[in-house]
């Protein structure tokens, strides 16, 4: 009897220990499960907020996928299925939206800490005695691989020395037409993304920018925050402005390029957009510009658009910014003068 309870004390011990053994090896695998510290959802690894102050780099810059780069339909774990692909340049109404109304509406993990999820760029400094770039910091690896997830930009072919000159246009305060000057003159291609009261109000000028071989992109019809709206309010904001530019120019071309007022976005907003054949267009350099009525000295806005120069780089410029039209043209000299090509986003 002895050697019996032994024994079966023995197996005991072993089916114990192979237990906890399994159960440590679980909580160490890579995605094991967590309490993100910004969103305060389940992740595979718990992120902090975003950066505060001039710290060095955790990640290099990354490239998202360009507009014209092919990008399959994305398919869930879930049951839900696929995003639907849109015909090439077109704007459409989603047909199925199951897998979208699936995905997280959460903010990106590291957005801005002001609750509405707007956009900010990482942080390089240009040296234009020697050409080089340096990160002081960027966005989460995970932020940078939703966007590419969705075929969004951030930067656009950032192996190369190129770069992509963009313009928000709310509203016109008479600046617009000093802009396309310049870019005239300089022989340099831009992208205007426009709202609906932009429509309403300059449709000369969308036709002007499109004559000269500029492209349009939509800014919605109200700059509402996409990522706060239901499914329907986000199609409509897209079509009820894509509808209105119609109406104005019959012949322009479907604006399939699409910039997030404020930058707000998440997963399920990029792939709203995606579904109804839209590229959303981030930007990775701006600065304090669209208050016409508190505008940046020339001389210090230039300096700093001159050191946001990297590869890929996408500008974003307002339109209402008189300080914008003053340095436009000696930014795009310096940009060439650096052995950059300034590309129109569709290139």
């Amino acid at each position: 009897m002895t050697k019996i309870l032994r024994a079966a004390s023995l197996v005991l011990v072993i089916v114990m220990s192979l237990a906890v053994f399994a159960g440590c090896r679980e909580s160490n695998e890579p995605g094991g499960v967590g309490r993100n510290e910004v969103t305060g959802k389940e992740s595979g690894t718990a992120r902090s907020g975003e950066p505060t102050g001039e710290t060095a780099a955790t990640a290099p810059a990354t490239e998202t996928a360009s507009a014209d780069d092919p990008v399959e339909s994305e398919t869930g774990s879930g049951s839900s299925g696929t995003i639907p692909p849109a015909p090439a340049g077109k704007v459409v109404r989603p047909t199925d939206l199951s897998y979208v109304d699936s995905l997280p509406r959460d903010f990106f993990v590291d957005a801005a800490s002001d609750g509405q999820g707007t956009w900010y760029m990482g942080k390089t400094v240009y040296d234009a005695s020697t050409g080089t770039v340096t990160t002081v910091f960027e966005r989460d690896p995970d932020t940078l691989a939703t966007l590419d997830k969705y075929g969004a930009i951030y930067l656009k072919n950032s192996d190369r020395k190129v770069v992509y000159l963009s313009f928000d246009c709310g509203y016109e305060n008479g600046v617009t037409p000093r802009i396309l000057d310049v870019l005239k003159e300089k022989n340099a291609p831009g992208i205007f993304f426009v709202t609906g009261a932009y429509i309403d109000t300059s449709a000369d000028l969308i036709k002007r920018l499109l004559d000269e071989g500029h492209l349009v992109g939509t800014h919605t019809n109200n700059h509402r925050n996409m990522a706060l709206v239901s499914s329907e309010d986000f199609i409509y904001e897209i079509l009820s402005n894509e509808e209105k530019l119609k109406a104005a120019i019959p012949d322009a071309p479907d604006m399939v390029f699409y910039r997030p007022p404020m930058g707000a976005a998440s997963e399920w907003a990029l792939a709203m957009a995606k579904a109804m054949g839209l590229t959303t267009v981030m930007w990775s350099w701006t600065q304090y510009d669209y208050d016409p009525d508190d505008q940046p000295d020339v001389g210090v806005a230039l300096e700093k658009a001159k050191e946001g120069l990297r590869p890929g780089c996408v500008y974003l410029l307002h339109a209402v910014s008189t300080t914008n039209a003053a340095i436009l043209g000696d930014l795009i000299d310096f940009i060439r003068g650096q052995g950059y090509e300034i590309r129109r986003l569709d290139q």
